[in-house]
């Protein structure tokens, strides 16, 4: 299927959803927060933990953040760590190869094959010829590792070293886009957990603050992927600002009796229809489309778990509830995502 618009229109028709869905709000009556979304199915309360299921189903979000977050940071070094145990292994050999290897003329034909005197012409296969013929393997791939070596080296401490300039500035925003996404799950765990603990408004602020992060920052990955990130620059910080002031202005009316969830429903939705837009639109090739289908799936199976809180508690064995469902289909979810923005490490940008 063909590509319907440009590049640069596609990625203005996408800028431009997010103030007419703001003005479309508009024409509706403000919503305030209902008490009764605090009163969750009884989850039990094992250990001394109230809320039990709810509280303890928050560690896969935190345990998939964590991941996600050393998956990032810790690439690098585990990268480097290999190289340098693949030199070292292949140095190793050289050496034992060249220890072994009788004081007999090193010489080399065009091809890169060992000599072979006159007498041992017919003879390739004796001992002497096996030793030189190994030692020059084991040289060529301690050369190659060396090299494999400077290159990771090369890759992280200077990106410019190995790419375009505009490559290395994509790369820098992509991975600031990745981290910021996990750091909003593992923290929406530890929030989440906090507000199972004790249900009020003000502890709902703190669940959905990094939870909003979250949902900004996968938004910005996808439009990386999809546009010339170079486009997108300011993206991060500006979609993260849009998220943060529809929650703040949300808690701050609910502290005059006049909350409103109008602007907080925008961010947290939007992106759930803009994002399978994009991929349709523009196909990317650095996004593994199925998986990140599969994560809008499994959100939308989430959602369904939370509505459904009371009905499938009571159909489910030692206090489980639909919430606590909830955000174990949101961990999978976000474990998705997590696989779908993995399989190029520096995004392509689609022509």
């Amino acid at each position: 299927m063909p590509k319907i618009f440009s590049s640069h229109l596609s990625f203005h028709v996408v800028v431009l959803c997010w103030p007419l869905a703001f003005l479309l709000v508009q024409a509706f009556d403000p919503i305030p927060q209902d008490l009764a979304y605090h009163d969750f199915a009884a989850s039990g309360s094992y250990f001394g933990i109230p809320n039990f299921w709810n509280v303890v189903t928050n560690l896969a979000l935190v345990a998939v953040g964590a991941w996600g977050i050393r998956t990032e940071i810790g690439a690098r070094p585990v990268r480097i760590k290999k190289a340098q145990a693949a030199a070292s292994r292949a140095q190793g050999a050289a050496l034992v190869s060249a220890k072994n290897t009788p004081k007999v003329p090193d010489e080399f034909s065009e091809k890169g094959e060992p000599h072979v005197s006159a007498n041992d012409r017919n003879s390739s296969t004796t001992p002497a010829a096996k030793q030189r013929r190994q030692r020059h393997d084991d040289e060529r791939a301690a050369s190659s590792a060396a090299a494999a070596l400077k290159r990771a080296l090369q890759r992280d401490d200077d990106p410019s070293a190995i790419l375009p300039a505009d490559r290395a500035f994509e790369r820098r925003l992509s991975r600031s886009a990745e981290l910021t996404f996990f750091a909003g799950l593992l923290l929406t765990g530890i929030a989440s957990a906090h507000y199972h603990l004790a249900p009020t408004h003000q502890t709902l602020f703190w669940d959905r603050l990094p939870m909003t992060v979250a949902f900004m920052a996968i938004f910005v990955v996808v439009l990386g992927r999809c546009f010339p990130q170079r486009a997108m620059g300011g993206w991060l910080v500006t979609a993260v600002l849009i998220g943060v002031a529809a929650l703040v202005y949300w808690i701050e009316g609910e502290s005059r009796g006049a909350g409103d969830l109008r602007y907080y429903a925008v961010v947290q939705f939007l992106p759930m229809i803009l994002i399978p837009a994009m991929i349709l639109l523009r196909r990317p090739t650095s996004l593994d489309r199925k998986t990140l289908a599969l994560s809008l799936a499994l959100y939308l199976v989430a959602k369904i778990c939370e509505v459904a809180d009371e009905a499938l508690a009571a159909r489910l064995p030692w206090h489980l509830t639909g919430h606590a469902l909830k955000h174990l289909f949101a961990a999978a979810a976000a474990l998705a995502v997590a696989h779908a923005i993995a399989p190029t490490q520096h995004p392509q940008r689609p022509r």
